[in-house]
């Protein structure tokens, strides 16, 4: 069976699988689910600002076993968790590039946001769905214009 993750994303809950995450092997959350595959029983991972912070496995136990508690039927949950403390607005494309190996953005987000969050997940830019790509390099030659206007000034 294959083991189930909750990412948490700025207090937002995604689902998916390890396995679904491996299918971009270079990003960080591929090398951290496969770290986590590798090593399940030593030390469980909690993820903030880009960092991975390692923690004793009893203190860490303790906590997921009151996150991970279903509030409903009181059973302890079998997903993973990881914490990422940033903007969850893009993270629904970015777990896309994973489950479908192409990213879609919203055209109304500015596209540095949309690079700062392909670089920090380490999503390739030619991940890029073709209809993004062009609303992405134009957004990307209209900050160049506005750069050389400054140096003008």
């Amino acid at each position: 069976m294959d083991k189930k993750v909750i990412i948490d994303v700025g207090g937002k809950q995604f689902r998916t699988t390890f396995s679904c995450l491996q299918r971009l092997p270079s990003t960080k959350l591929a090398q951290i689910s496969k770290e986590r595959l590798r090593s399940p029983n030593c030390l469980k991972k909690s993820v903030s600002s880009g960092e991975i912070l390692l923690k004793e496995e009893t203190e860490l136990n303790s906590i997921s076993e009151q996150y991970e508690t279903n509030k409903h039927t009181g059973t302890k949950s079998e997903n993973e968790e990881l914490f990422f403390n940033r903007n969850p607005l893009l993270f629904d494309s970015i777990l896309d590039a994973y489950r479908r190996g192409t990213v879609h953005f919203p055209h109304d987000v500015c596209s540095s946001f949309v690079q700062e969050e392909l670089e920090y997940w380490g999503i390739p830019e030619t991940c890029l769905a073709p209809c993004c790509w062009h609303w992405y390099m134009c957004a990307e030659l209209e900050k160049e214009k506005r750069k050389e206007l400054e140096k003008v000034r």
